[in-house]
């Protein structure tokens, strides 16, 4: 009975601590975000902008609008000047924010006017708003626009194989226990998967990305639309069903080792699934 009691005190003690670091964290979050709003980004000038990432979604969601010329970019300093402008708290808003200042149009009325009004009067909504942004800051989240392309990951020929192989494997690792002779064996399947890991890698690593922080995007995006009757679409809500299977899917991704070492006959498989 003792045990019983101590340890039910030190799950109640550990269940405190992680609930006071996860509070402490969040205080962090925002006390980080009121010291940055409406201020540019600290040391901009010599601060890390991958403009080649930044821009993907602008040339990939292309609308019929007069767009800036690269040419047009390089002479007026134009990266400079959205270093200057970007205030965003994620990556997929500095990658809209980019598509609306060089995509300039005659529409003298904004849809985001309203929303503007709404942050700067409701601080804690902002502020609400933006530690849920946060989750999309990571680098990561560039590669979303990746899936808004016509072209995928093609299943290849030895797709076919993948089965088969996964069962070979298991057999020689369970026969390996008894007889060690088939670890030798087992050197040869191991080489195949690394150098389709050498070749896939490249081809794979933008969609396992771009699935993984889409995914977080849907419930980002979830959690905005619930928090105001001002920032709910209807159009958006009734997204969410059609993304339904594909988050079921898109859950099983998960790399607890760097995704550069991941399998890369795994990581075609799950992508494969996901669509």
């Amino acid at each position: 009975m003792e045990y019983l009691i101590f340890g039910s005190i030190i799950i109640i003690l550990v269940y405190l601590g992680f609930h006071y670091l996860k509070r402490e964290r969040s205080r962090g979050k925002i006390e980080q975000l009121r010291s940055a709003w409406a201020q540019p980004k600290s040391n901009f000038k010599t601060s890390s902008f991958n403009f080649i990432n930044i821009r993907k979604y602008a040339d990939v969601v292309k609308e019929k609008f007069h767009r800036l010329t690269d040419q047009t970019i390089e002479d007026i300093d134009f990266h400079m000047l959205f270093k200057f402008i970007d205030r965003t708290t994620s990556k997929v808003g500095q990658q809209y924010l980019f598509k609306k200042v060089i995509e300039p149009t005659t529409n003298i009325e904004d849809q985001s006017e309203g929303l503007i009004k709404l942050f700067t009067t409701d601080k804690d909504l902002r502020e609400a708003v933006q530690v849920e942004l946060l989750k999309l800051s990571d680098p990561d989240a560039y590669h979303i626009s990746a899936l808004l392309g016509d072209i995928f990951v093609e299943r290849p020929k030895w797709f076919r194989f993948l089965t088969p192989y996964i069962i070979i494997v298991v057999s020689l690792i369970i026969l390996s226990i008894k007889f060690p002779v088939f670890l030798i064996v087992l050197l040869f399947p191991l080489v195949l998967n690394m150098f389709l890991h050498i070749y896939n890698r490249e081809k794979t690593l933008k969609f396992v990305l771009s699935i993984r922080q889409l995914n977080l995007l849907i419930d980002v995006s979830k959690e905005l639309v619930s928090k105001s009757n001002l920032l709910y679409d209807k159009s958006i809500v009734d997204s969410f069903s059609s993304l339904r299977s594909f988050q079921k899917s898109a859950r099983l991704i998960r790399f607890p080792m760097p995704l550069q070492e991941s399998n890369p006959i795994l990581t075609l498989f799950l992508i494969r699934s996901s669509f």
